[in-house]
């Protein structure tokens, strides 16, 4: 357990002081005003019963410590510090009068010990050591002073009845002070014994409480940290497949469950078996089994898009198996959709608790984004490799096409130099011991070959034979650049021709002159030896006469 820093000491030593004080304020209250109403009872009866030897002074003494007593009782608005120390320093004085008055015979000491028991309660230790010390002090020069003969002796039958009257009043008021004081002190010390058995109570339940937190929050810490450990392994996995089928086995390892499913939700409202592990797998095999919506708890996870335990229904598992104590079906719920449930198993009694599925619940919807993802991924690869090899056969066609309207041959490089090889054909499987032929291949179509021969006896070495697949590579690329650039300058050529004919066309405004551009325009263009234009509003068949056309001729 941390301790406190040291700045929070001193306002907690504050708050026990304010607390002592208050207790101080309150039981010397109490005290204070019953030792009044006994104080009141001991003058009116010390008047009484000694009136005839008291002195004056003694008189002017006991008058002025009843009224000090009073005023120290019954005016409040003083401060408890200066009410107290007014009535001790009273006490101390009545023990003084008393040794004076009385000697050693008297009941001085019994008020010295009365003024040191009330500083020590009411005032605090420190003070009452001083009043300790103060009233040993005094009774030792007070009996100083009658032995030394300074002070006269008293003379005092100690056996006549105001002599022992006195002293019983005096017996009274201490017995009075000290039992009310142990009184409060005992009051006091129960509450307080109370409140810190309330207080220990209270701590052993915050214990208890803190304990089941912390063991809860080990336990989330635990799930979160398996969960995510799953997560990056998953992650790692790019194929939809892949995923459902490591996806059982990573959650039986990491929950240490005896069994783990992956159904999917299909068309028809079914759900189908992807993968599972510990469960059912020589009697069913992927895709055999299938879970109706409205008849298992399963189903019903996947309608209402949310986790059901064994506890939070009446409708059971299908296809619980013999020794499990606890299951859970946690919907996969993908960005627009649920596309299936997670079944997981446990021969563990309540070990599906909620915080466990809302951390499952959590992950179930990281693996539906994952499927949903991969899932993505193979329709674009699908997509990507369908353009491909749309893009292959339309490149293979255009380089037949070149093939055959250029009726494209060889280039061969010797020592003569360089000469065109006629068109033939080529057969690269052909063995010659010193040629290496390297195919050239665009968009996956192999267009044709270099072949490069050495001289005999002479073999080819690793860097020549990884030179020449970097040239073909470079020649690959450069060949797709030339037909591609000469395939736009034909379109552009095209483009212009058609520009030229549409001008040539709308300069005239005649019917007649129209028709008669057109099928010039078009035999220049073409360079065909004769080109004709047909006009026939009525139907599609060629007249007989030619009045209805225009006609260009060669010369």
């Amino acid at each position: 357990m941390t301790s406190l820093p040291d700045s929070l000491h001193p306002s907690i030593h504050e708050k026990e002081t304010d607390a002592l004080q208050t207790w101080r304020e309150v039981a010397f209250g109490r005290v204070i005003r019953a030792i009044g109403i006994a104080a009141s009872v001991a003058y009116i009866a010390n008047l009484l019963l000694n009136y005839k030897i008291l002195s004056r002074e003694l008189l002017l003494a006991y008058t002025v410590s009843y009224l000090l007593i009073m005023i120290a009782a019954f005016l409040p608005r003083i401060p408890t510090v200066y009410r107290t120390s007014i009535f001790v320093a009273i006490i101390f004085a009545v023990g003084l009068i008393a040794s004076i008055q009385y000697a050693a015979i008297g009941d001085g000491r019994v008020w010295f010990i009365l003024s040191v028991f009330l500083t020590i309660v009411f005032l605090g230790r420190r003070a009452g050591l001083v009043v300790a010390f103060a009233s040993a002090i005094a009774w030792g020069v007070m009996g100083y002073l009658f032995t030394a003969s300074i002070l006269p002796p008293p003379e005092i039958n100690q056996f006549t009845f105001a002599a022992w009257a006195g002293t019983t009043v005096s017996l009274f008021i201490v017995g009075i002070t000290a039992t009310l004081s142990i009184g409060t002190l005992l009051v006091n010390l129960s509450q307080n014994i109370k409140r810190s058995s309330s207080l220990a109570r209270k701590s052993e339940e915050q214990s208890r409480v803190l304990e089941e937190q912390h063991a809860l929050l080990e336990r989330r810490s635990s799930a979160l940290g398996a969960s995510a450990k799953i997560s990056r392994k998953l992650a790692s996995l790019i194929d939809y497949q892949d995923i459902l089928n490591a996806l059982p086995k990573l959650l039986a390892e990491a929950f240490d469950l005896s069994s783990a499913a992956v159904f999917l939700l299909e068309t028809e409202n079914v759900l189908r078996l992807a993968s599972s592990i510990g469960w059912n797998e020589q009697a069913h095999s992927k895709g055999d089994y299938i879970l109706s919506l409205n008849e298992d708890i399963v189903g019903m996870a996947v309608v209402e898009g949310a986790a059901y335990t064994g506890s939070d229904s009446e409708i059971k598992l299908n296809m619980a198996l013999d020794d499990t104590r606890s299951f859970v079906a946690i919907p996969l719920r993908g960005r627009e959709e649920v596309l299936g449930a997670l079944v997981l198993q446990s021969e563990v009694s309540d070990v599906f608790g909620h915080e466990r599925v809302s951390i499952l619940q959590t992950f179930a919807d990281q693996i539906a984004l994952l499927l949903e993802n991969a899932d993505l991924l193979a329709q674009k690869e699908s997509a990507l490799e369908a353009e491909r090899r749309a893009y292959g056969k339309i490149t293979q066609a255009a380089w037949k096409n070149i093939s055959k309207s250029q009726n494209l041959g060889a280039y061969r490089r010797d020592e003569n130099g360089l000469t065109l090889v006629p068109a033939k054909s080529y057969r690269p499987e052909a063995k010659d011991d010193g040629s290496e032929k390297i195919p050239i291949s665009i968009r996956g179509k192999v267009i044709g070959f270099i072949d490069a021969q050495k001289p005999k006896n002479r073999a080819w070495t690793a860097s020549e034979k990884e030179l020449l697949r970097i040239l073909g590579s470079r020649l690959e690329t450069a060949m797709d650049s030339a037909r591609l650039y000469q395939d736009s300058q034909q379109q552009a050529e095209r483009e212009r021709t058609i520009a030229d004919i549409s001008s040539q066309v709308r300069e005239s405004l005649e019917i007649e002159g129209v028709l008669e551009a057109a099928a010039r325009e078009l035999r220049n263009a073409l360079g065909v030896a004769e080109a004709e234009v047909w006009l026939n509003a009525e139907n599609n068949s060629v007249p007989e006469n030619g009045n209805d056309k225009n006609v260009e001729k060669s010369g």
